[in-house]
């Protein structure tokens, strides 16, 4: 789902793990999971600036040292928070949780980056984290090839002096990417060559994936195949729904559980965090039985596999008519959920 017209409609193999370790000194300890991984994931790890002639990021770019991935000494407390309408204030949102959004979820065009600075500092003035997805400004081969290097390096300047550590500014770049554009390949490598330059303290950058196809679609779309092995990624997010009662899917109740559990191991094997960008309920869903306890459900199992986020996608637009909005007594279970883990 997207706020954005560019959207694409949402529709995940199996996880695993290798990878290779390359350690330049006491803080300079790079992880860099290679091909499906096999041995015990890696689940800290601390990149120094690059600027090397591997890398399309400069010292520039990369101007201390940040830590990356799961940190194992730290708890994490788990962020549940929505997007709302078309990028909407959710003052009605917050009323009804009692506090603000732990995580606020936004789009925007690659024109809109002055907006999104704005939105990023008012959410944080107002104790929500920002969750910021912006479409590109030409195709992914040529963002590859360096041609959106500048307005990536602004995005990031302008994104980094809003954010501090503790209190990032997390950042998305085409969510949703399968079947967009031709070569899922250069998406990938969009993500190795600009993830460097987004690598600042005050941001947090991460990857926004159906989930549908990675474990379950081409094996183009798998994460062995399609992550963006090397990069400085702090986080994964998933856009997955309970389609229960949609003209496609009338009668059959997914099992979400199967994306918590093998997100969770994948997750695990490349070290960072994960959850979910985007996540919904229609109300015929909701409305059986099953559907009473979906958010409590849904944080609970992530929990079990190590999420620490999800975003609600509460909003009419580019639903293909699914009736996934807060209202009634779906808004109050949201909000109680909210309440409950204390995310305000």
């Amino acid at each position: 789902m997207s706020l954005s017209p560019a959207a694409c409609l949402d529709r995940p193999t199996t996880t695993g793990g290798s990878r290779r370790t390359v350690v330049r000194g006491p803080e300079d300890v790079f992880v860099f999971p290679v091909d499906p991984p096999t041995g015990p994931p890696a689940v800290y790890r601390i990149h120094s600036p690059v600027g090397s002639a591997s890398s399309s990021a400069g010292p520039q770019d990369r101007p201390t040292t940040k830590a990356h991935g799961v940190d194992p000494r730290a708890e994490t407390p788990f962020l549940l928070g929505a997007a709302h309408g078309a990028n909407t204030e959710p003052t009605s949102l917050e009323s009804a949780a009692g506090g603000p959004l732990a995580l606020r979820r936004t789009y925007f065009q690659s024109t809109e980056v002055a907006l999104a600075v704005a939105t990023a500092a008012a959410d944080l003035a107002k104790n929500r984290t920002p969750f910021v997805s912006f479409k590109l400004p030409t195709t992914w081969d040529r963002m590859a090839a360096g041609d959106g290097d500048a307005w990536a390096r602004d995005a990031a300047r302008r994104l980094a002096a809003v954010g501090e550590p503790g209190r990032e500014v997390w950042v998305v770049l085409h969510h949703e990417p399968e079947h967009d554009q031709p070569d899922i390949r250069q998406w990938t490598a969009l993500q190795q060559r600009l993830a460097p330059m987004f690598d600042r303290p005050g941001i947090r950058f991460g990857i926004c994936v159906t989930g549908w196809n990675q474990f379950h679609g081409e094996p183009e779309f798998s994460f062995e195949s399609m992550y963006p092995y090397g990069a400085p990624i702090d986080f994964i997010a998933l856009d997955v729904y309970q389609t229960y009662g949609e003209l496609k899917n009338p009668t059959k109740w997914s099992d979400l559980s199967d994306y918590w559990r093998r997100m969770g191991a994948f997750a695990a094997s490349v070290g960072v965090d994960w959850g979910l960008g985007e996540f919904g309920i229609t109300d015929e869903g909701f409305a059986d039985p099953r559907g009473r306890t979906f958010f409590t459900d849904t944080v609970t199992g992530m929990k079990a596999h190590g999420g620490s986020f999800a975003a609600y996608f509460d909003s009419h637009l580019n639903t293909g008519g699914s009736s996934l909005a807060l209202s009634g007594l779906k808004l109050v279970a949201w909000a109680a959920a909210a309440r409950g883990l204390r995310s305000y």
